[in-house]
């Protein structure tokens, strides 16, 4: 008999409404040290027999107690209320000489006749006949004006802990977060219910929140996975409640072992986490402001000679070299920075991500992206679960598949070697692996073990650019990698099926299974899809679109090009920057690791948290990094183009900035013009010691070019304020040993922990992204106007003027466009 068995079985022995387990169901059971060893011991016959009729005794008991319960209140309030009454004729009474209440009271005859009758009661109530009296006794009390209120108020208080409400029993102690962010809420799970919606089935469960002792309170209904079950028997949880919480014990486990300290089930150890003061009303915001102010008046030349500080500003972390000292900053600026820092709480807040806490609060998340790149004996926990296991589990998987496919010993329909992968994904399921695909094409190891594969990443919905992606490649040496975590995004899937449909067609509608596999979590409708649910990888809600470059969304297609061991690479630079990240002092990782993330610009910072600066340019000259622009672009533009606090709050600052880039000489060629003499955009210099990489840029930004430099080079007059370079303009130097898998991950880690922080000082919850989501809900709404316009041939409603003019334009003008998608391909 396992743990579990036995906490229900004394729980229906003290008639707790527990719900019984079916004997061949699978039990969540607790690792648990404490077994009970009475079963391996055999009672004796005495023994046995005493312990039968305790038990039968005490549930008879407990049977009566729990019918009479409801009896007794209604009673004696009744009765009361009768006395009362009766005071008004009462003396009439006595004046005619009748006592109808009597006068005797025996010492003790009432107790034990009271007892006796109890358990009579209990044994008659126990039988079908004594049920079917109580259902007639019931009938005739709720018809009887307040006195059904009574009885009805009162049962509801003995009905949690009948014996014969199985069918509403409580099936286990729960832990939910509520009312806020932080805070949890003891209850009982009552059933289960399974919600169906467009993305997908989702199990929930019925969550009964008991506001007081009377067991008065409200219903949740919550995924199953957000649910807490601690190590307690519903019998212990009733105890918790009824006692006010004084018999919580002081420490809680999970089912899953994970400890959980008492203190931490109401709210989090930190009271400066439940401020919801805007970063920009402390004084440490104020001074740097005004510090901005007075430093704006050195120029960069005058900061660049003093070498004591030049050299302070250079520093290096496991062959990342960062050289800050082209920022309008000082030690003072330094200084106040980590004062502004240390307002922001950053550093709590930093280990609160870590730790795993629900930091992404509009959504209810954990964001744990750095648990993806933790190595294999890490703990990283997730509602006091280590999530790292599970993170293996799934790389093992894909390791396994990948040298399968390799090797040949996963070969298509035809028996042909996979020499072909194409992912279709979009967003950061796109941006982000095609950006390490790209750095990885000029690592000698990685084009080694790249030979005689390809690798492309479909994401644009127009038929011809996915015609162009397939052109040239045969059906049967492709594999497609279907990158969609509910399976259900509209662009992800509509070129999914064109692709199924170039398969089908070639091959015929069972080679689907060979040739196609999923990075996804709605394995129901990867089956209904023609995909073998057992090539389905899986990534987790913890892990926002574009932080999921490290998961299975970018390892699975990566490794299927470049081998498993390159990948694992890439993961170890990524987690070399985490370790870092999470794990040096506060200040070590203030003046190293969040400058060389780009978090704090210094002064180009400063503007940016004060709203002065809303740009910022990426360069580099290796055109292997031409695709870490759009990545960059996205996960900060994404994370921190937010408008309001953590907390709601409109911010009357300016989050966020417009991050842009081009590798190679081609920005020289285009917007440079704009970066030397227009606005003043800083920028992030990305260079490799071994590649040809200039540093003559970021001299020429800050110093500039004077006018009395070109009168010396005898400029003609009339060109020289032409000619003139005011510099002054910040940048930052991240220099790279070399550009190889694990130099990728660390770039990526930076970036990703630079974006993280930025939000932190701004207080804005930069895991969210409803603007997205803004977005595709307009666009649904203009796709079904579409479809209806072409179908049923309904006007263009439920628009302003502009939209339902050029949206009436449009369909006269694409009449003949058929009007269900298609997923034939044009010809190129």
């Amino acid at each position: 008999m396992t743990t579990r068995d036995m906490e229900i079985e004394g729980d229906l022995e003290l008639l707790i409404p527990v719900a019984e387990i079916p004997q061949n169901a699978k039990c969540r059971t607790p690792s648990s040290s404490s077994t009970v060893g009475s079963s391996s011991h055999r009672l004796s016959g005495l023994e046995a027999i005493s312990k039968v009729v305790r038990s039968w005794a005490s549930k008879k008991f407990m049977t009566g107690c729990v019918i009479l319960l409801p009896i007794a209140v209604t009673f004696y309030i009744t009765w009361g209320f009768v006395h009362f009454v009766d005071g008004f004729f009462s003396p009439v009474y006595d004046h005619l000489g009748i006592n109808i209440f009597g006068k005797y009271n025996i010492a003790g005859l009432g107790f034990a006749t009271s007892i006796t009758f109890i358990f009579l009661v209990g044994i008659f109530m126990s039988s079908w006949l004594g049920a079917s009296v109580l259902t007639i006794g019931e009938w005739f009390i709720k018809k009887m004006p307040l006195v059904s209120y009574i009885y009805s108020s009162s049962k509801q208080i003995s009905a949690a802990i009948s014996p014969d409400q199985t069918t509403n029993a409580f099936k286990e102690v729960a832990i939910i977060r509520h009312p806020r962010i932080g805070e949890y809420a003891f209850g009982f799970i009552t059933s289960t219910v399974i919600l169906q919606r467009s993305m997908g089935e989702e199990e929930l469960c019925c969550v009964y929140v008991p506001t007081n002792h009377l067991y008065v309170g409200d219903i949740f209904l919550i995924s199953t996975k957000d649910i807490l079950r601690p190590n307690l028997s519903v019998r212990e949880g009733i105890e918790i409640i009824i006692s006010g919480g004084m018999s919580v014990p002081q420490i809680m486990t999970t089912k899953d072992a994970q400890t959980i300290p008492a203190a931490r089930l109401f709210k989090y150890p930190s009271s400066k986490m439940a401020s919801s003061a805007l970063i920009c009303d402390t004084q440490p915001w104020k001074n740097l402001k005004a510090h901005v102010e007075d430093i704006k008046k050195t120029h960069l030349r005058d900061l660049l000679s003093d070498t004591e500080r030049c050299n302070s500003m250079m520093v290096e972390f496991d062959g990342i070299v960062l050289d800050y000292s082209r920022q309008q900053a000082t030690v003072d600026t330094v200084d106040k920075l980590y004062n502004l820092a240390e307002a922001a709480h950053l550093q709590e807040k930093i280990h609160r991500m870590f730790n795993g806490e629900r930091i992404n609060s509009t959504e209810n998340r954990s964001v744990l992206h750095v648990a993806l790149r933790a190595p294999r004996n890490a703990v990283i926990n997730s509602d006091g679960k280590n999530v790292v296991p599970d993170v293996w589990n799934v790389l093992d998987k894909i390791k396994e598949f990948s040298e399968r496919v390799r090797n040949g010993s996963w070969v298509g329909a035809t028996g042909k070697p996979l020499t072909n992968v194409i992912a279709i994904g979009i967003g950061g399921s796109f941006l982000g692996p095609l950006f390490v695909h790209t750095a990885l094409q000029t690592d000698p190891e990685a084009s080694r073990f790249a030979k005689g594969r390809q690798l492309q990443f479909l994401a644009n919905v127009d038929p011809i650019d996915v015609a162009k992606n397939i052109a040239g490649l045969s059906p049967e040496t492709t594999l497609v990698v279907v990158v969609s975590k509910t399976f259900t995004t509209a662009e992800t899937m509509l070129n999914a099926r064109t692709l199924r449909a170039w398969i089908s067609k070639e091959l015929g509608p069972s080679a689907v299974a060979k040739h196609m596999v999923a990075v996804s979590t709605n394995l129901t409708l990867v089956e209904k899809f023609g995909i073998d649910p057992n090539n389905a990888f899986a990534f987790w809600d913890w892990v926002g679109g574009r932080y999921s470059v490290c998961s299975a969304v970018g390892v699975l297609p990566l490794s299927l090009q470049y081998g498993f061991s390159i990948v694992e690479k890439f993961l170890k630079g990524a987690s070399s920057i985490d370790q870092h990240f999470s794990s040096a002092s506060f200040e070590k990782i203030f003046l190293e690791n969040q400058a060389a993330s780009g978090t704090f610009r210094f002064v180009e910072r400063m503007e940016c948290f004060i709203s002065w600066i809303s740009c910022k340019s990426h360069l580099t000259l290796l055109p292997s990094l031409g695709e870490i622009c759009p990545h960059i672009q996205q996960v900060s533009m994404e994370s921190n183009g937010k408008g309001v606090s953590i907390d709601g709050v409109p911010l009357p600052f300016e989050t966020g900035e417009i991050d842009f880039g081009e590798p190679g000489t081609n920005g020289q060629h285009s917007f440079y013009q704009l970066i030397h003499q227009g606005r003043v955009i800083p920028c992030d210099f990305i260079g490799v010691v071994k590649s040809q990489q200039p540093v003559y840029l970021e001299d020429a930004l800050a110093y500039g070019k004077t006018a009395e430099q070109l009168q010396k080079e005898n400029v003609q007059q009339h060109l020289i304020p032409h000619k003139t370079f005011s510099g002054n303009r910040p940048s930052l130097c991240i220099l790279l040993s070399s550009l190889d898998a694990y130099r990728i991950g660390q770039l990526l880690a930076i970036y990703e922990h630079r974006v993280a922080v930025q939000g932190f000082i701004w207080g804005i919850n930069s895991f969210d992204q409803w603007g997205v989501e803004l977005g595709k809900s307009l666009a649904t709404q203009v796709r079904k106007q579409l479809n209806a316009s072409r179908t049923k041939g309904e006007p263009v409603e439920g628009f302003n003027f502009s939209t339902t003019t050029m949206l009436t334009r449009y369909l006269e003008e694409s009449s003949d466009v058929p009007a269900d998608p298609q997923t034939l391909l044009p010809r190129i």
